[in-house]
């Protein structure tokens, strides 16, 4: 029997490899085409008679979340409001998508769902491979952009995103520890689902005495459902909450930690300061506990606050939010002179962000941009031009201007307040766009809060 040579071992692999990647690709597209299925059913089985209905195009910094998406916590928002009429928000992002593609499927979703009025927020997926450089041959580009449309590549880039993203947060804690017991951080589960895990958790417990880890389980739902109940002002239901987890897993760090930032909430430092020291106590390897507590120190006009905070940043240098609240304390206290230091460190970062062109536009997204309003204006549809979290509108606005119908919308100002409070990691996934990234279920509903405000005064 004739012996396989190397060369044709290598070969063997290479066709795996390819084969394996289409394989990949296929699925991956397949998979995609299911998503957006089951979006529209979603879609169309929200319809009602008189509803006002507002139709969200995007990408996935649109489509991700399910029930945590802007749209869908917009639609909430607005039908809490108590208006006579109905809202419905269709949620039409689209993950990898881009400009083109939005504006060749513009006319086929007015037709479909007849808004009243179209939210756009997209452009950071667009590429130029139109433009390239003097020293490199078109065909190279176009073959460039073309591999980077694969699924297959999107993915690998999304795992790296997420996976360094990780790594980040290993090596410097955000303010927000991951609570959740999949240990994803992504804060997608529902309320009656983390009720439901907290029963299941008891119930398996019940059964056998012997597995504690379900009871720490529960604690850690508790956990997580006590800060949802904290972030949307229910207190209460929050305190019973943890007073349970504290049963469940009283030497859990992230119980304390949450202890403390709910007595924070209420404007009740000296029990925060404890909580956090019972936290630091039981992990004093978590860096991330040291903000809370500071915070809880400067509540109470106490100077442990700045050296407990300027320790923190010092092991996490990269926390440039927190040079900024740091920053403001500082001035708040007059001590300018130690303020602008870190205002120094935090503004060094933005620049480095804005030299790398964060606030810039690609010249065919702002081509579309102004494609895709000429075909909804002509429609007589209302249209809201949202900018990504932590940009500027204003250079989007100079290039569109001021059209009847037009609003623009800047996430801005909010994310920024919301960042010098708390942690990166409680507002987002990832910083895939280097300036943001995918949001959390607490950053959409910023968007959310902010949109609904706009659409309620302009509907």
């Amino acid at each position: 029997m004739k012996k396989t040579s190397l060369s044709q071992k290598l070969l063997l692999i290479i066709f795996g490899l390819c084969l394996a990647v289409i394989l990949l690709e296929a699925g991956l597209r397949a998979a995609g085409a299911l998503v957006l299925y089951l979006q529209e059913r979603h879609n169309h089985l929200s319809f009602a008679g008189n509803e006002y209905r507002i139709l969200c195009l995007g990408e996935s910094t649109t489509a991700l979340g399910g029930e945590d998406s802007y749209p869908s916590q917009l639609e909430q928002m607005l039908n809490a409001k108590g208006e006579a009429r109905k809202f419905t928000v269709i949620n039409k992002g689209i993950i990898s998508t881009n400009t083109n593609y939005i504006l060749a499927h513009l006319e086929q979703n007015l037709d479909a769902y007849k808004p009243r009025m179209v939210v756009l927020m997209m452009g950071v997926n667009d590429k130029i491979y139109l433009l390239h450089e003097p020293d490199k041959s078109l065909w190279r580009e176009n073959i460039k952009f073309y591999l980077k449309d694969l699924r297959v590549y999107k993915l690998a880039r999304l795992l790296y995103e997420h996976i360094t993203h990780r790594i980040k947060e290993i090596k410097a804690p955000a303010q927000t520890p991951d609570l959740s017991p999949s240990g994803d951080g992504k804060y997608q589960q529902t309320e009656d689902f983390l009720k439901s895990a907290i029963a299941q958790c008891l119930k398996r417990f019940s059964q056998d005495r012997s597995a504690r880890q379900y009871v720490m389980q529960a604690g850690l739902f508790c956990v997580e459902l006590a800060q949802r109940y904290r972030l949307s002002g229910r207190f209460q239901e929050a305190q019973e909450l943890l007073k349970q987890a504290t049963v469940f897993a009283p030497g859990l760090p992230a119980v304390y930690q949450e202890w403390g930032e709910l007595f924070l909430a209420q404007k009740q430092g000296a029990q925060a300061i404890k909580a956090f020291q019972t936290a630091l106590a039981l992990g004093p390897q978590n860096s991330d506990i040291l903000p809370g507590l500071a915070r809880a120190y400067y509540q109470e006009h106490n100077d442990n606050a700045f050296f407990i905070y300027a320790g923190y940043l010092r092991s996490n240098p990269k926390d440039y939010w927190g040079d900024i609240e740091l920053a403001r304390w500082l001035r708040e206290t007059h001590h300018d002179d130690l303020a602008e230091k870190y205002e120094d460190i935090a503004q060094g970062y933005f620049r480095k962000a804005a030299q790398h062109g964060t606030d810039d536009y690609f010249p065919i997204t702002l081509v579309n941009y102004s494609l895709v309003l000429k075909k909804i204006l002509s429609r007589h549809i209302k249209v809201v031009v949202m900018q990504y979290p932590l940009r500027d509108i204003g250079p989007l606005k100079n290039y569109l201007g001021q059209r009847k119908d037009v609003i623009y919308v800047e996430n801005k100002e909010n994310f920024k307040q919301a960042l010098a409070q708390a942690g990166y990691s409680r507002y987002f996934k990832d910083s895939f766009a280097v300036d943001f990234g995918h949001c959390t279920r607490e950053g959409n509903a910023l968007i959310a809060r902010n949109l609904a405000g706009v659409i309620l005064k302009n509907k």
